[in-house]
């Protein structure tokens, strides 16, 4: 199914592998959408239909008597389930104009089976039996009888126009110009469980088709329809209703995330996420996920609601999916400190720290990003310490892809400068770690440079000792790159930490002299940052006082 989706219009950055997201809903839509496929109603292997029983099902669906459509019918149903090549055949035979005539019948125990074979026909089969079905003229008369008042007739045609339009944006377009969005719509709020799951599934489909259909459903009126569904007694109904809102959220701006928080959208998803709703995790956490991206409003609102809490249990889940979603819906959140520190309160820490090791590389990669936000946010450092975060930090760094990852890359660098510089006994312990050579060696690096310089300064700033493992670190060459670096902040940080350097004993400052500071000190005194011309300049009297 997932193939025949990259067919279709791709989803919003902020619902694929964009660096604001690192999962994407879809996985989530293909499990409800799964929903939508029929069981084998015999419960066994689909059997092999034979030539002559191909004329005979397409003689019965010829003929005036309705039962024999009934019988044929099911038995279309029974025998392409899952099977290509009974679907080959039965259309070979010439059975689906029969069909679809028959979708004007006006009895209940006709339509129904009609629709279920034509659905069995169309859905999860080749692009040839689509498009052989969607040429019978099926499509308009099924959106008619989104319009039945017969009792199940209704849900049986959301359930084709999901399988219908699931292959083929043009089919999508097609049966929302046709009328279907406020039939469904309507469907969705009559209350009754059938017609809510069977349209919640349609319109995840049609939601997936296009961001053009995705405003158009917006406009249908369908966001207040599908919060209300959250409250749905349907697990997939739930589930349905909540990635179609994640969907509609991830590319429709403030406007749209606004819109479904004002329905109190918010309280229902906190009650999917509850111990008790194993099944609605995973699509709960995924609209958290999206309505959070991008809009300091809706994470306001969603701190607010005080789901924080039920989101970090998350973290705990059994489902690798829902605890990579729970960890990006906490990595996009923790951009601001008191957000960072409500999220620390609620015990994410020793979680995330306890996914890094994971067996999934996927889960360990979405945790490492999220603890390294909360690690370089959050005022609570000793609660990351306390957690065994600085090794988890440490190792993180060692590791890091500047260039494929700068911001999860300056995040970790930031996150362990913030620690050491809370005591001396902090860092004491990064040094004891063999942190100063990972900075040493990732310091030109554009993502490691300001932290690189700024831990470099305070270190030289520091006791005999930390100036001492600066230099035995490595970082004196680090500090000759970073003077020539084009950002005046890093140069800022780099001319202190020398200064400091050349004011030490004469063996720290011996070593400033044969790195070869001099020269490029020089030139900056021609700086346009009046800093670091102060700085540079004292540096270079500290250097060429005794010479």
């Amino acid at each position: 199914m997932m193939e025949q989706m990259a067919a279709k219009d791709p989803l919003p950055a902020a619902l694929k592998g964009a660096d604001t997201m690192a999962v994407s809903p879809e996985a989530c839509k293909d499990e409800v959408a799964a929903l939508a496929k029929g069981s084998n109603l015999l419960g066994q292997q689909t059997p092999t239909v034979e030539p002559g029983s191909c004329a005979g099902l397409v003689a019965q669906l010829s003929s005036t008597c309705s039962e024999q459509h009934q019988q044929a019918a099911k038995a279309i149903h029974i025998f392409v389930d899952d099977s290509q090549q009974n679907k080959d055949a039965i259309i070979a035979a010439g059975a689906l104009p029969l069909l679809a005539n028959l979708l004007r019948s006006e009895k209940l125990s006709v339509l129904q089976p009609v629709l279920e074979a034509c659905n069995s026909l169309a859905a999860f089969g080749s692009q040839q039996n689509y498009d052989a079905v969607i040429a019978a003229g099926v499509l308009p008369l099924v959106v008619s009888l989104l319009r039945s008042n017969m009792a199940g007739v209704q849900e049986v045609a959301a359930r084709s126009v999901q399988a219908l339009t699931q292959s083929s944006q043009q089919s999508a377009d097609a049966v929302i110009s046709l009328g279907a969005l406020p039939l469904l719509v309507s469907m969705l709020a009559s209350g009754q469980l059938g017609k809510q799951e069977q349209s919640a599934l349609a319109l995840l489909e049609l939601a997936f088709s296009s961001e053009q259909n995705r405003a158009k459903i917006f406009a249908a009126g369908a966001v207040p329809v599908l919060a209300q569904s959250l409250k749905s007694e349907s697990p997939e109904t739930q589930k349905a209703a909540a990635v179609t809102l994640a969907a509609l959220a991830a590319d429709g701006g403030q406007q749209m995330k606004a819109a479904i928080i004002a329905t109190g959208a918010l309280h229902w998803l906190g009650v999917l996420m509850a111990p008790q709703c194993p099944a609605t995790h995973d699509a709960a956490a995924c609209v958290l996920m999206t309505l959070a991206d991008g809009s300091q409003q809706s994470q306001d609102a969603i701190i607010s609601a005080d789901v924080l809490p039920l989101l970090v249990a998350l973290l705990r889940s059994d489902n690798s999916v829902v605890q990579e979603r729970a960890a990006t819906a906490i990595r996009i959140l923790a951009f601001s400190q008191a957000n960072a520190d409500v999220i620390v309160s609620a015990g994410a820490v020793p979680l995330l720290v306890g996914m890094l090791k994971a067996d999934k590389l996927s889960v360990q990669t979405d945790a490492a990003k999220a603890f390294v936000e909360l690690a370089s946010h959050c005022s609570q450092r000793d609660v990351i310490v306390a957690a065994g975060g600085l090794p988890v930090l440490v190792a993180l760094l060692r590791s890091a892809q500047p260039t494929e990852e700068p911001h999860t890359t300056a995040r970790t660098a930031i996150a362990l400068v913030s620690i050491a510089l809370d005591s001396q006994l902090n860092m004491d312990a990064i040094i004891a770690k063999g942190t100063l050579p990972i900075f040493a060696s990732l310091a030109l690096e554009p993502p490691v440079q300001a932290p690189a310089a700024y831990l470099s300064m305070r270190l030289a700033q520091g006791s005999e000792e930390n100036q001492n493992a600066l230099i035995a670190a490595g970082l004196l060459p680090a500090l000759v790159g970073l003077l020539q670096t084009a950002d005046s902040i890093v140069q800022d940080f780099a001319t202190q930490a020398v200064e400091s350097l050349a004011a030490g004993l004469p063996c720290v400052r011996n070593a400033v002299i044969a790195v070869g500071f001099l020269p490029i000190l020089k030139g900056l005194l021609k700086s346009s940052n009046t800093n670091v011309q102060t700085h540079s300049a004292q540096a270079i009297e500290f250097l060429t006082t005794d010479i």
